[in-house]
């Protein structure tokens, strides 16, 4: 299956990653505005088309959202997501906004960034990115995963040499502030060396398009860390699978990778249903292309996935959605009796034509036990 590779992600001929390399696209990250605006979405609109907007990317200084882990806790939403980077900090930052009513949210602000460097002994460039936002309470912090990206050809200025790999931050308090795991283990702001503490199965080099280990999603159950992340690095050719990781630390990840059921398949949003007993994700399906889908399928184990449904055909999802998150509790868990947020990036004000790159974020309620 063909893949092009932009900013350490995939975009496979039926399921995409998106990224954007801010050293090679035309869309270079703008600089932050002196002031940042609020979004309030009309009734009428949410009424007419039950999606609504959480992020305004060009009226707050920057490019793009997308791939947010949302968190609903003592009433507020909680949303982290991947942006455009403030200037010379990488290629993707994490923002935050929240909300009391799930309509109107705060004005965003960015909680991690990159510190791109040149490794002194590879003489490489590392630690060029931080997207794909996963957040879960674990044992009295805030554990923010994310994809991070660094440099594995031989030449510096190799695009094409680049994969994904997953580091972690944390927090006392859900707004921060978030310190980086480093490889001294310690937890520090923005640090030079940070620890990545999921590598892709299979390390590659040269010029060949890889995406690496990425896009995680973490759930926490029985007091134990369950992972699912996109890895494409021991077949590449046959398009990314997804994998499953248990931990009872979140900075060691030491067992072996579990492929799941999902193959040709990235990009997931999975949480925990405790009324049913079973772990339920979301994906869109044809991402970044003009008939997008939602769909939802559950496992017992978190390894077999059965019972693929579509939530939303083409016909009503917006055009080129793509990279999709769903609010949950702090652990992960569906709250029980409420339908969750799907949110995930789109054009601008859901546009039927999409620019690479210029992506507001929106959201919107969803039963996931029935059609629309």
């Amino acid at each position: 299956m063909a893949a092009t590779f932009v900013s350490g992600a995939i975009v496979l001929a039926e399921i995409p990653i998106n990224g954007i390399d801010a050293q090679t696209s035309h869309h270079q990250p703008i600089g932050l505005s002196n002031q940042n605006i609020t979004i309030s979405n009309s009734a009428n609109f949410v009424k007419k088309s039950g999606f609504f907007k959480i992020a305004d990317s060009t009226k707050n200084g920057y490019t793009y959202g997308y791939a947010p882990s949302i968190i609903k806790h003592k009433g507020i939403y909680h949303t982290f997501y991947c942006s455009s980077p403030e200037p010379r900090a990488g290629i993707d930052a994490i923002r935050y906004v929240f909300s009391q009513d799930g309509l109107n949210w705060s004005a965003p602000k960015v909680v991690l960034k990159a510190k791109p460097r040149i490794d002194s002994k590879t003489r490489k460039l590392t630690n060029r990115a931080a997207c794909d936002p996963s957040l879960v309470y674990y044992e009295d912090y805030y554990y923010l995963f994310y994809s991070n990206q660094h440099q594995t050809g031989s030449e510096l200025g190799d695009r094409t040499g680049t994969q994904t790999t997953i580091s972690v931050a944390r927090a006392r308090n859900i707004t921060g502030p978030y310190l980086t795991y480093t490889q001294r283990a310690t937890w520090e702001e923005n640090p030079p060396d940070v620890k990545m503490i999921i590598l892709p199965q299979i390390k590659r080099s040269g010029n060949r398009h890889n995406y690496g280990a990425g896009q995680q999603t973490v759930v926490i159950k029985n007091r134990q860390l369950y992972m699912w992340y996109t890895d494409d690095s021991l077949h590449p050719n046959e398009g990314p699978r997804i994998y499953f990781l248990k931990s009872n630390d979140p900075v060691n990840w030491n067992g072996t990778p579990v492929p799941t059921n999902l193959a040709k398949t990235a990009s997931v949003d999975i949480k925990y249903d405790a009324r049913t007993g079973r772990f339920v994700l979301v994906q869109i399906l044809r991402s970044h292309q003009a008939r997008p889908s939602l769909a939802t399928a559950y496992s017992t184990d978190g390894i077999n996935w059965t019972g693929f449904r579509t939530l939303y055909p083409d016909r009503k999802f917006p055009a080129f959605a793509h990279n999709v998150g769903m609010s949950s509790d702090r652990l992960g868990h569906l709250i029980d009796g409420e339908n969750p947020i799907v949110a995930f990036g789109a054009p601008y004000n859901l546009n039927s034509q999409d620019q690479w790159g210029k992506w507001d974020l929106f959201g919107v309620k969803v039963n996931l036990y029935s059609h629309p």
